[in-house]
């Protein structure tokens, strides 16, 4: 089974527990509303590929079939995730939503003269590559009898606090270039990263060996992930810091994260408990939660659409719930960024 591809394994090789509950937890949190935005971005040129390459489209065309296919994407949401509601309607929680519409759009009308820019190569879309057990998918790929360069689109910030491309996004490209090699036999020429402007920036040219290593190092952190037989197992792999844990979708089945202090700070608190009492008020519904640690709290201001799917004794683990301290006394509250997974158990 793949754990790991070459788009996560910088931030797997961080914490590599991650991977393993990726596949088998059920109790994951919601991700974010850039990632969401982002995975449809990549869909859609996808699709704009196979439907709208061959046809003669202006730009009213295309934004139309931006309007239906991002309506479709939503609505799919929304059937599988009750709680993606938060994050609903997505293109008012994403800042650059408009200009990255545009961007691509723009993208897509200019792309029989841009693909054929680079050496006079032609442009392979969705490339899809497998070495090893070990699959990459690859944006663009140019490429002529002695000219290849592979291209790989974010719709995010793609570079760091010293203005250089992050450590990930390179690591990610290294790998592509060394399963091209050892798929092919052929060495990528350009390895290039495009924002979501579609300006590329090429990366320093590395040599094949040091791709290579890079790709067996993903390999075998594959393998020791996917030999996990025990929690003792998965614990060890766990590497819990404030980086690894804040924005992890799967750290409610991770007990080396619940073991530590992260899951509670100054103003926000993460929680497991029963549901005991559910009441509903003219600010949103009152929680009562039985909890191990903290005994009986209550949380405040839920919203009443939450209503029907708490029942009493759920175990539900609530997400950054907001403290506020008045006198002796603490408040929780719940908050735009807080959510509420109903635990299902599982596992190893």
């Amino acid at each position: 089974m793949q754990f790991i591809s070459p788009s996560n394994f910088a931030t797997i090789q961080k914490c590599p527990a991650k991977s393993y509950l990726n596949q088998k937890s059920k109790n994951k949190i919601n991700r974010s509303v850039h990632s969401y935005f982002g995975s449809f971005c990549h869909q859609f040129l996808k699709k704009s590929n196979r439907f709208l390459y061959k046809k003669t489209m202006n730009k009213k065309h295309i934004k139309k079939y931006w309007e239906l296919e991002f309506e479709k994407y939503c609505k799919d949401l929304l059937d599988k995730d009750l709680h993606f509601h938060s994050k609903h309607p997505l293109k008012s929680f994403v800042k650059d939503y408009i200009y990255i519409r545009t961007s691509i759009i723009n993208r897509i009308l200019n792309r029989t003269i841009s693909d054929r820019t680079d050496n006079n190569a032609s442009a392979d879309s969705e490339f899809f590559i497998s070495v090893d057990g070990i699959v990459a998918s690859i944006d663009l790929i140019y490429k002529n009898q002695d000219f290849v360069k592979l291209v790989d689109f974010k719709f995010g910030n793609i570079l760091d606090d010293d203005n250089q491309i992050k450590e990930l996004y390179k690591k990610q490209l290294y790998i592509y270039a060394a399963m091209y090699y050892l798929y092919y036999g052929i060495e990528p020429t350009i390895l290039s990263i495009s924002d979501k402007k579609f300006k590329e920036y090429n990366l320093e040219k590395k040599s094949i060996e040091y791709c290579i290593g890079l790709f067996e190092e993903l390999k075998n952190l594959n393998n020791e992930i996917g030999s996990i037989k025990t929690e003792d197992q998965l614990i060890s792999y766990a590497r819990p810091n404030k980086e690894n844990c804040k924005y992890c979708n799967v750290k409610i089945d991770c007990q080396a994260y619940w073991k530590s202090s992260l899951h509670e700070s100054d103003n926000h608190l993460d929680i497991i408990g029963k549901v005991k009492y559910v009441k509903k008020g003219l600010d949103g519904i009152k929680l009562t939660l039985d909890t191990i640690d903290k005994g009986e709290i209550k949380i405040f201001k839920i919203p009443v659409k939450m209503e029907e799917q708490l029942n009493n004794n759920n175990e539900v683990a609530v997400i950054n719930l907001f403290k506020e301290k008045e006198n002796i006394h603490i408040n929780y509250y719940y908050s735009r960024y807080s959510e509420i997974v109903f635990i299902n158990k599982y596992f190893i």
